[in-house]
């Protein structure tokens, strides 16, 4: 049977008044409608542009390489070109670092002519100026103002001082004298051997040289002649060359094109993909605002459904109403003379609060009145009771997974209904103690502080980690 709709509630609901729209929600709703719209560009167009393009420049290249081949066919012989003009031009550098050895040789040949007149040349005027100093150029012209001074000494007259000056000059000459006879007996002239050596080596040098002028010039001539061979047979390659560097450029402009419209494309799918971005964003933030708004309308109608439903059930109901269930259900199924007298319920039992009206619901199979007992004629005496038949009972799967649960044996019949029954009646006592136990326990968790709580699940936090372990 469906269940019933609770028309108070709706009622209540359609009575109350619309919340007015979070702050914080309604200004991202408006800074989400202010965004501007950046279309997205289209990746197609853009394709197929590049695809063009990308023939074009295959085309370009396929006819580059046409032209290459052509520059390729008229200049044959290349190879063997390059060879004979590499060996002219070794010979040549050979040629010419001779030449500029033996331009050196000559050089220093002519240096030390140079050198050899210039030593003697300065020694010459080292002996001039030495007797332009001394006064006098040989001995004779020394003894001469010697006998000079004496004659005029001993046929004069002359004072004292005259006297002591003219033997001071005698005195200065003959000191004179030692010097004058070293440099007189000195000639200054130039070595001529060694000048006469020199000019033959210069002379042998300007041989080898005109030698080597003579061979230069002979591979000079041989590497223009070819040159000139050369230049005849590709002839016309210059109008090749020019054709496939304007091919070139054409390449380079269209990539530089193909590359233009790529960065476009990237910074206007940028902008598109930062709009979108940003777009999102504002959803997420929105989604967040509207899912705590929810999460807190939720938990107001849960609190409110908590207040109108009254006290939470105690812990372990279901256990319990479940074996009160199977043990009526187990009683429907013994002989009636063995029900002699009313019995308390489980839940009577177990204090359960549950409402009598609703505790026929939760049974296996409706109970039906079972046989009266005979009874003997007024004022006579109770008949014996027969003993009683046992009967083979059929368990549902339902019925077997509650045995299963609470760890029974199901009866196979009758007759192990009441072992069935007492073992059940254990179960009930002690799903009864885990209640008090468990309900003394939310009190005393209860009446504590958040502080305390919070301490209290630090320190069972390591004891669980070491039974998971």
């Amino acid at each position: 049977m469906a269940p019933k709709k609770d028309t108070k509630k709706e009622e209540k609901k359609k009575e109350a008044p619309k919340a007015p729209m979070n702050p914080e929600l309604k200004a991202l709703l408006e800074k989400e409608k202010a965004l501007p719209k950046v279309p997205q560009p289209d990746r197609k167009d853009f394709d197929a542009f590049v695809e063009k393009v990308g023939e074009e420049i295959t085309k370009l290249q396929e006819k580059q390489k046409g032209i290459q081949e052509q520059i390729a066919a008229r200049s044959t012989g290349g190879e063997a070109f390059k060879k004979d003009r590499d060996e002219i031009r070794a010979k040549l550098d050979e040629y010419q670092e001779q030449i500029d050895t033996l331009r050196g040789t000559k050089d220093k040949l002519h240096g030390d002519i140079k050198a050899n007149k210039d030593d003697a040349k300065s020694k010459g005027n080292e002996l001039k100026e030495m007797k332009k100093k001394l006064g006098f150029d040989d001995l004779a012209g020394v003894d001469q103002e010697i006998k000079r001074i004496e004659q005029a000494m001993h046929y004069s007259s002359i004072t004292i001082k005259e006297e002591k000056e003219y033997l001071k000059k005698i005195s200065v000459l003959k000191k004179l004298k030692p010097q004058l006879a070293k440099i007189s007996g000195q000639s200054v002239s130039v070595d001529e051997g060694a000048i006469t050596d020199a000019k033959a080596g210069i002379s042998d040098v300007k041989t080898q040289l005109d030698s080597l002028f003579e061979a230069k010039k002979i591979q000079s001539e041989a590497l223009k002649k070819l040159q000139e061979t050369r230049k005849k047979q590709t002839e016309g390659n210059q109008d090749f060359y020019d054709a496939k560097e304007a091919v070139n450029v054409q390449i380079r402009e269209k990539i530089a094109k193909r590359n233009a419209q790529r960065d476009e494309f990237n910074k206007l799918n940028k902008e598109y993909n930062d709009s979108e971005w940003a777009k999102r964003q504002l959803r997420n933030d929105r989604g967040r605002i509207e899912r705590d708004i929810r999460q807190a309308e939720w938990a107001q109608r849960q609190a409110e459904e908590k207040d109108e439903a009254g006290p939470a059930a105690a812990p372990f109901t279901t256990e319990l109403v479940e074996l009160d269930n199977t043990i009526k259900y187990l009683k429907t199924l013994l002989p009636q003379e063995v029900v002699t007298k009313e019995e308390v319920t489980v839940e009577e039992a177990a204090g359960i609060l549950v409402q009598k009206k609703d505790r026929d619901d939760e049974f296996f199979f409706a109970p039906t009145k079972g046989p009266r007992s005979a009874k003997g004629k007024k004022g006579g005496k109770k008949a014996a009771p027969a003993a009683p038949k046992a009967k083979a009972i059929v368990h549902t799967m339902e019925s077997l997974i509650i045995f299963d649960k609470y760890k029974v044996s199901p009866p196979a019949n009758s007759t192990a209904v009441p072992d069935c029954l007492e073992a059940l009646a254990k179960q009930v006592v002690n799903y009864t103690k885990k209640q008090a136990e468990k309900v003394a326990e939310l009190e005393r968790k209860a009446a504590l502080s958040s502080e305390d709580k919070k301490a209290e699940e630090e320190a069972a936090a390591p004891a669980a980690e070491e039974v998971a372990a």
